[in-house]
C-alpha cells in the first residue's frame, strides 16, 4: 500500500473492460468462430474463459497488451510434476485428482486441435493449457449481475433520477430509495432467486494481490450497477504493507492443484479418507463385513450414493464435515433411527475449484435430528483410521527434518522447490490427522 488504508476503503476497481467473463447462462461463443460451436457449447467455465483469453493473446487489443504481458509465462503446477514427486504428497486422494485432471485436458487438447475454426488453427495445445492455468489462478465467481443491456440502463436511470430530483429540490435519497424499490425485483430474479446464476471473471491486474486466508474479508466483488469488479479492503493496512486477498475458503489441494502453493495451518484446509470400507474393517473390530453392508444398504435407500459412502472428509480442526459426520452416525449408531440420515436433506454444493468440496454438505451436524455427538465406537474408528494413515508414512518429524536439510537448496532448482513444496503439504496434512486422533480419542 501506498498509503494507509481504512477498512473499507476501495483497493482497485476494474473497469468492464477490462474483464474477460462468461456466464452459466452463456449458451454460445461471444465471438463468433473462434471455437467449434460444439467445442464451445461441452466445455466448462474456465475453458471458455480460457478461449477468450487466447483470443486476447491473439488480437492484443489495446486495454490488454500490458495484462498480457504480466502474466507469467510458464506454470509448475501439479500436472507438470513426475509421477515420483507427486506420490511423495502421499495423498492419495489428490493424486488421484490430478491424474484425472491430466487425463481430461488431454483430451480437450485432442479435441481443440481436431477444431476446424478460429484459434484452433493458430494456437497449440500447450497455449490452452497455459490459458487454462491462467484462468483456475486468477479468476473468481460472483452471481450474475444481469444483461450488460439491463445494467446500462440501470445505471442511466439512476443518473436521470438524480438529476431530476436535484433540479426540482427533491431528496435525492428518497427518490434513490424509490429507484430501488422498483429495480429490487429485477435483482431478485438476476441474482437471489437464481442460484444457478453465476458469473465467472478474468480481471486485468486485480489477480495480482496474493492470497491469505485470514484477509477474508477482503474479496473480488462484481458491481451488480457496472459489472465493474472492485476489491474492497476487510482490515486497516498500513502504508508500505501488502494488501492481501482470500481466493476464497480453498483447502491445500485446490491451492496446490491450481494454484502452485499451500499454506500453513490453512484455516480451510482438509484431508480426504478414500477407501472408507476397507479402512473400517482393517482397523475397526466395532463392525462386521455384513453389519457394514446392512448399514450400508439401509443408507442407500435413503439415497446415499457409493460415490458418498466410499470417502470421509476431516476438517482442519480436526472434526468431521457434516455429511461425513452423518455417515459414520449412520453406520455405528442406532440402526432403527435412519429417518434423519434422508440423503436429500444434505445438500452438497458443486464447487469444481476445490475438489475437497465434494464431500462437504451444507447440513450442519445434529441438524434434522442427527445426533451431535458421534456413538463412541465410531470415534473409536475414526481414530484407529486415522492412526492408521500417520503410521503408513513417513512421520512429521522426519519430514520437518527433511525440509530444514532443503532450507538451503537451490531456490532455481525447479526439483528442489517441488520436494519443499510436497514436504510441506504432507506435513500440514498429517498435522490435521494427529487432531483428529486426539479429539476422536477424548
Amino acid at each position: 500500500a501506498d498509503e494507509d488504508i481504512k477498512a473499507g476503503d476501495v483497493v482497485v476497481t476494474v473497469p468492464q473492460d477490462l474483464l474477460i467473463t462468461v456466464s452459466s447462462i452463456t449458451k454460445s461463443c461471444p465471438t463468433p468462430g473462434l471455437v467449434d460451436d460444439e467445442l464451445w457449447a461441452t466445455s466448462p467455465w474456465y475453458v471458455r474463459l480460457a478461449f477468450l483469453l487466447l483470443e486476447k493473446v491473439k488480437l492484443r487489443p489495446v486495454p490488454w497488451g500490458a495484462q498480457l504481458d504480466a502474466l507469467p509465462f510458464t506454470f509448475d503446477t501439479p500436472i507438470h510434476w513426475p509421477a515420483e514427486t507427486l506420490e511423495a504428497l502421499q495423498y492419495p486422494f489428490l493424486v488421484n485428482k490430478i491424474t484425472e485432471q491430466k487425463a481430461n485436458l488431454e483430451d480437450l487438447c485432442q479435441r481443440f486441435k481436431q477444431g476446424k475454426t478460429g484459434i484452433s488453427k493458430s494456437m497449440s495445445s500447450q497455449d490452452l493449457i497455459w490459458a487454462i492455468e491462467c484462468v483456475r489462478s486468477r479468476s473468481f465467481m460472483g452471481p450474475y449481475p444481469g444483461d450488460p443491456r439491463g445494467r446500462t440502463l440501470r445505471s442511466l436511470l439512476l443518473l436521470v433520477l438524480s438529476s431530476v430530483s436535484a433540479a426540482n429540490g427533491a431528496d435525492p435519497g428518497s427518490i434513490l430509495g424509490g429507484f430501488l424499490a422498483a429495480t429490487a425485483f429485477g435483482f431478485a430474479s438476476d441474482v437471489i432467486l437464481s442460484n444457478s446464476r453465476r458469473q465467472y471473471v478474468l480481471p486485468a491486474f486485480a489477480d495480482m494481490a496474493n492470497h491469505n486466508s485470514k484477509a477474508s474479508s477482503t474479496k473480488a466483488d462484481i458491481n451488480f450497477w457496472t459489472g465493474d469488479v472492485t476489491i474492497l479492503s476487510g482490515d486497516k493496512v498500513d502504508s508500505g504493507k501488502q494488501v492481501f486477498v482470500s481466493y476464497g475458503p480453498k483447502s491445500n489441494d485446490a491451492l496446490l492443484q491450481y494454484y502452485g502453493f499451500i499454506e500453513d495451518d490453512n484455516p480451510h484446509d482438509v484431508y480426504v479418507m478414500t477407501g472408507l470400507s476397507e479402512k473400517l474393517l482393517a482397523t475397526s473390530d466395532a463392525v462386521t463385513d455384513r453389519e457394514l453392508q446392512s448399514r450400508k444398504d439401509k443408507l442407500r435407500n435413503l439415497g446415499w450414493s457409493a460415490e458418498m459412502m466410499s470417502s470421509i472428509l476431516i476438517t482442519a480442526d480436526g472434526t468431521l464435515a457434516p455429511v461425513s459426520h452423518a455417515l459414520m452416525t449412520g453406520i455405528f449408531g442406532d440402526e432403527t433411527k435412519l429417518e434423519p440420515f434422508d440423503a436429500k436433506k444434505l445438500s452438497v454444493p458443486a464447487d469444481d475449484d476445490d475438489p475437497s468440496n465434494a464431500n462437504v454438505a451444507a447440513a450442519t451436524a445434529g441438524g434434522g435430528g442427527i445426533p451431535q455427538v458421534l456413538p463412541a465406537n465410531a470415534k473409536k474408528a475414526l481414530a484407529a483410521m486415522c492412526q492408521a494413515e500417520l503410521d503408513a508414512r513417513t512421520s512429521i518429524e522426519d519430514d520437518q527434518a527433511r525440509l530444514a536439510e532443503l532450507a538451503d537448496g537451490d531456490d532455481a532448482d525447479e526439483s528442489v522447490q517441488r520436494e519443499r513444496l510436497a514436504l510441506q503439504f504432507r506435513i500440514n496434512k498429517k498435522s490435521l490427522l494427529k487432531r483428529c486422533v486426539t479429539k476422536a480419542s477424548t
